[in-house]
């Protein structure tokens, strides 16, 4: 009983490093992202609350609050963002009438049901319609899930010297770890006491740095297919080639082209229906000159072996 009391605490010991580290990336990328995306035309308050939303549901809507437009501080209108539902479908599974969510109880968010790209428009963050938690959390899982393998193989190395005994020689081979542990250069021993010491030895490899490789592979791809540089990530700079700093950033400007094509449909869609501007910016992770060091670097180390 008092085995499987200690075997079941130590699964849940596992269960929360395993669900501690999903969380610490899921909350890395949240952050990353956060601070990826530039809007113009937007507030501050508006910027967060409609990159949340892209986060946690991938979606939101957007209407004109009515009498704003021709204000002295807002001229074009004043734009409010909300979650909502979908009532129904046209043929190709787009929504035809939504009903706004109003998440706090405000007076100015319509509580009628409202017509698509007539009274509201609606935004979506991936080609997918899925937001950009579901492919953190995927990635999250996996990366999680080989640190804990690391972890356990790390336990393991921590596996202290077993030496077999019996009553009677037990206290020479007490005398001979002391000594060990002494740091004593030489041992001089009988050979009754060298064929009695018996240590168990245990079959826990090393594959750590195996393990680690993995886990930064995961993370490199979640990066990418966030259009997230991931140059210089858990690598050396020195280890990267031109054509390896090519590759990753075709596949990054093309998950982030991705993701910034569809939000300027959206701006171009609020633009047609409301006159309103609106514009989002992808910021760059590694600054070009950075990059431009990396491919010299390259050059000179050609030019040595030529």
């Amino acid at each position: 009983m008092e085995k499987r009391r200690k075997y079941k605490i130590l699964e849940n010991e596992v269960l929360t490093k395993f669900r501690e580290t999903k969380h610490f990336i899921v909350n890395k990328y949240y952050n990353l992202f956060m601070n990826k995306l530039g809007v113009e035309g937007a507030d501050y308050q508006q910027r967060d609350y409609m990159l949340r939303q892209f986060w946690s549901v991938g979606t939101i809507a957007t209407f004109l609050l009515k009498g704003s437009k021709g204000a002295t501080d807002a001229p074009e209108g004043l734009l409010v963002y909300c979650g909502y539902t979908a009532i129904d479908y046209n043929t190709y599974d787009w929504p035809i009438h939504v009903n706004l969510i109003n998440k706090r109880g405000v007076p100015f968010i319509p509580a009628t049901p409202q017509t698509v790209d007539k009274d509201v428009v609606l935004g979506f963050i991936l080609r997918n319609h899925k937001s950009i938690k579901f492919i953190v959390e995927y990635f999250a899982r996996k990366i999680a899930l080989v640190e804990s393998v690391v972890q356990t193989q790390l336990l393991a190395k921590k596996m202290p010297f077993i030496l077999k005994t019996t009553p009677e020689n037990k206290q020479k081979v007490e005398n001979l770890f002391t000594d060990i542990l002494d740091d004593n250069v030489v041992l001089y021993l009988d050979a009754d006491t060298v064929n009695d010491i018996d240590v168990l030895q245990t079959s826990s490899g090393y594959d750590i740095d195996k393990l680690k490789s993995l886990e930064n592979d995961y993370e490199n791809e979640l990066r990418e297919t966030l259009g997230l540089d991931n140059l210089g990530v858990h690598e050396k700079k020195e280890h990267l080639i031109t054509s390896e700093i090519e590759s990753n950033d075709e596949i990054t400007k093309d998950s982030g082209s991705s993701i910034l094509d569809t939000l300027e449909e959206f701006s171009e869609q609020i633009k047609e229906v409301f006159d309103y501007d609106l514009k989002f910016t992808w910021k760059d992770s590694i600054k070009q000159e950075e990059k431009d060091s990396f491919e010299s670097k390259e050059e000179e180390k050609e030019e040595e072996k030529e």
